[in-house]
């Protein structure tokens, strides 16, 4: 279901596509989650990437997972990767593991009627009310992550969307209880962002 995938090195902006640039009106992802609260800038994190080599990260783009990632519960540390050739694609690359990365899309771009459903735990570990959903866009981030098999259309997974609290920078995969939404959900070549491969 996840997609495993080697990043080009740098940290960039969305790209200059204009049909997906104008669904993302603050620019790239990186400018939407909140600043550190913190009195100081720690050291950027620099990971040796098993095909790109080093990548740094400065701390508004590390991400931090509580519970892992369903098969990587290890893994808890992940840096938003934007690449201008890619967009509207970013990466999500693991700072504990580097040979994991993940490619991912937001969803509004696939479904712009995606409506979330997180479970209650879920809420409690973003630090929202359980009895109300947080909206796409204003209070979180949510990224579809993408698949590309070797014989087979991209898909992506709109079952269990990674959410992101935009203040805090903790992020879950909020896996749905329902079955309204597909784990490969398909995209077809004209929905299809980006035009570098999904995956290597």
């Amino acid at each position: 279901m996840e997609c495993q995938c080697q990043v080009a090195q740098g940290h960039a902006l969305w790209g200059a596509n204009p049909k997906w640039r104008r669904a993302m009106p603050c620019g790239g992802l990186s400018h939407r989650i909140a600043a550190p609260r913190v009195l100081f800038h720690p050291r950027m994190p620099q990971i040796l990437t098993r095909r790109f080599g080093p990548m740094d990260f400065d701390d508004p783009a590390i991400l931090d997972f509580p519970l892992g990632l369903p098969g990587f519960e290890r893994a808890r540390r992940f840096g938003l990767v934007e690449r201008a050739a890619a967009a509207p694609l970013v990466f999500l690359q693991s700072l504990d593991f580097p040979e994991l990365c993940f490619v991912a899309a937001p969803v509004e771009l696939i479904d712009r009627e995606y409506h979330l459903d997180m479970t209650a735990d879920d809420l409690r570990e973003l630090g929202f009310d359980e009895n109300q959903q947080p909206r796409i866009g204003d209070e979180v981030i949510c990224l579809a992550l993408l698949s590309s098999p070797e014989n087979g259309r991209p898909t992506a997974n709109l079952l269990a969307p990674v959410v992101i609290e935009r203040a805090s920078r903790r992020a879950v995969q909020a896996v749905r209880s329902d079955s309204r939404y597909s784990h490969q959900h398909s995209l077809t070549p004209e929905a299809r962002p980006g035009e570098e491969p999904l995956c290597s």
